[in-house]
């Protein structure tokens, strides 16, 4: 009997304990979010909002063409073709040395123009490299070498250079051998032996005891002979007085004779002259050499 008894108030005490729980349980399902929610208010979270950063370029960009327009984008502005500029290089001549100036440089200067005409070859100093037969420059003068030279006509050689219409020209010579042939150096209008001149002539003779001629030209008139001039140098000046109309030439400075008609060109200029002249018959030989070439402008 007292086994019963202690079984049935176990029994009693787990079903009051089962109606509590159900009872308990039910309570809280029904105030849980009241409470949840009052203790929100009373105790606010303390989380920091995450901050957004914002970053600003301080240029703007940059728009570059580009050379295609891409589709649906009518906006786009192709870039121009532009060529990449390649250096160019120009030849440019060095100018003509003046004469004169030119044989101290050991040099014939494309200033002269060849008389008559030939293939003669230049280079790009300004200077020929290829002259007449018989021109040279040694040493700084202008040579002249013929070595029995025979010609079926008389022929004239030399070379011109421009001058102005009025102006003091001194010239030296020195004479070698004077054989056959004779020197000449002048004044013309043009640069042809055959418009109005006047030149000095140097004929064949002892180079230390020669005399000298002038010659109006182009009909080659003899206007004048001097008396020979004894030098043992071989060293003779010869200076050509040009005035506007005409030509004054003196031997030495000591000899002058009358003045020959000289007219400027087109453009006011007259033409220096300096060559030889071949005579027929003659096995023409000659060597001289010229320096010290002064134009001098008045």
């Amino acid at each position: 009997m007292t086994k019963k008894n202690g079984e049935t108030n176990t029994q009693l005490i787990l079903g009051i304990l089962g109606f509590l729980g159900v009872i308990i349980t039910s309570v809280l399902t029904i105030y849980a979010p009241v409470l949840q929610e009052s203790f929100k208010q009373r105790n606010p979270p303390t989380d920091v909002p995450a901050t957004v950063l914002v970053v600003t370029a301080t240029n703007p960009p940059t728009a570059v063409p580009t050379d295609t327009v891409p589709p649906g984008d009518p906006t786009s502005t192709p870039a121009p073709a532009t060529d990449t500029p390649v250096p160019t290089f120009t030849f440019t001549p060095a100018p003509a040395l003046a004469a004169g100036e030119d044989w101290l440089q050991n040099c014939i200067s494309t200033a002269w123009k060849v008389y008559p005409g030939s293939q003669a070859v230049t280079d790009s100093n300004g200077c020929y490299v290829r002259f007449l037969d018989g021109f040279s420059i040694r040493d700084q003068r202008l040579t002249l070498t013929i070595t029995s030279k025979s010609v079926p006509t008389e022929e004239t050689v030399g070379m011109f250079v421009e001058i102005p219409s009025n102006a003091l020209i001194n010239l030296n010579v020195h004479l070698t051998n004077m054989d056959a042939g004779e020197i000449r150096t002048g004044i013309f209008q043009e640069a042809d032996i055959r418009s109005q001149g006047v030149v000095a002539v140097i004929p064949a003779g002892n180079p230390k005891n020669s005399a000298f001629a002038v010659h109006s030209m182009p009909a080659d008139v003899r206007e004048y002979i001097s008396g020979k001039f004894k030098k043992d140098s071989g060293d003779y000046l010869i200076t050509f007085d040009v005035a506007s109309g005409n030509v004054i030439v003196r031997f030495e400075q000591y000899t002058s004779v009358k003045p020959i008609d000289v007219q400027a060109d087109a453009n006011g200029k007259k033409w220096l002259f300096i060559g030889y002249k071949a005579i027929v018959g003659k096995n023409n030989t000659m060597d001289a050499n010229f320096f010290g070439l002064t134009i001098t402008p008045r």
